[in-house]
């Protein structure tokens, strides 16, 4: 199968350069394709650019409102009328009551532009979740990732959602697939000894500010293992800025992490592409950097 006929471009979930960019960070981190567990900072919504970047069979989404089980039972009882517009009036928040004057005929073109960004920028901007909820564009994100509504299993602990699903680029790549959310304070790293940090295999983030991970790496860079990596995404209102995160991130980390890099061609696709069509913010998670840590003091 060519990698433009799989679901994650036919359904328009991420354009072809976004998926190429993923997949070349995969085969440097993970050729081999492992069972590994991978933590995602501020996951939101979204699982298509974890799973391509890392393989990752277990995944821990960490977010300051994560989607609850609660909420998701009733995504997944409605799973086929997500991106119905007749269902739309459903799922309407305040946020959006403030963004859009509240006419049915404009709301419709409002969702189908909101939810084509996610394609276009390869992020969910927080407008569009905060207007569509994180519990649908979840939906709408397990929808376009091929999935069938009797396919994704809920489970609630300690309350906390689970989701678990089998998927692969292709039929070949399948594997079960388990995500747990949790609820986190950007000022803290509180989980209350939910998450074992020395079974992680990588860090994952798609994009923040350098300062951002000070204390946050702190705490879990003591406990990721040899061979571990960490990828982030840059965030500032300029390229310099952008490269002064990056360099903060690597402060962070210290000495006993290395940068690990792919080929710049992939990244400048990307790049391409979302200078024809830029996304919501300027500036915002147009490439990631990677380390890997290479001893532990």
């Amino acid at each position: 199968m060519q990698l433009k006929d799989n679901c994650i471009v036919k359904n328009k979930l991420l354009r072809f350069e976004h998926l190429e960019y993923c997949l070349a960070w995969r085969n440097l981190i993970n050729p081999n394709r492992r069972n590994i567990n991978v933590m995602y900072r501020a996951i939101g919504p979204d699982l298509a650019t974890v799973l391509l970047t890392t393989d990752a069979t277990k995944i821990v989404g960490i977010d300051t409102h994560p989607p609850t089980f609660k909420r998701m039972k009733k995504v997944i009882r409605n799973f086929d009328n997500l991106e119905n517009p007749n269902y739309l009036k459903n799922f309407t928040s305040d946020e959006l009551k403030l963004r859009f004057d509240y006419n049915y005929d404009f709301l419709k073109t409002v969702f189908k532009n909101d939810i084509r960004r996610r394609r276009i920028d390869s992020y969910w901007d927080c407008r569009v979740i905060e207007s569509w909820s994180i519990d649908r564009c979840l939906g709408i994100e397990l929808k376009k990732l091929g999935l069938k509504k009797d396919e994704v299993k809920l489970d609630e602990r300690k309350g906390d959602l689970f989701l678990t699903f089998n998927w692969g680029l292709t039929p070949e790549e399948v594997k079960e697939r388990g995500v747990h959310y949790v609820k986190f304070f950007r000022s803290s790293f509180d989980t209350n000894n939910k998450i074992d940090l020395a079974s992680f295999n990588g860090f994952y983030e798609k994009c923040s500010i350098g300062a951002d991970y000070r204390n946050f790496f702190e705490v879990i860079t003591d406990e990721f293992k040899v061979g571990s990596f960490v990828l982030t995404g840059s965030f500032g209102q300029t390229r310099i800025a952008q490269i002064k995160n990056k360099l903060q991130r690597r402060y962070f980390l210290g000495q006993d992490f290395e940068k690990i890099e792919i080929d710049d061609k992939y990244a400048a696709a990307m790049i391409e592409v979302r200078k024809r069509s830029p996304p919501f913010e300027k500036y915002y998670g147009w490439e990631l950097d990677g380390m890997k840590r290479v001893r532990k003091a």
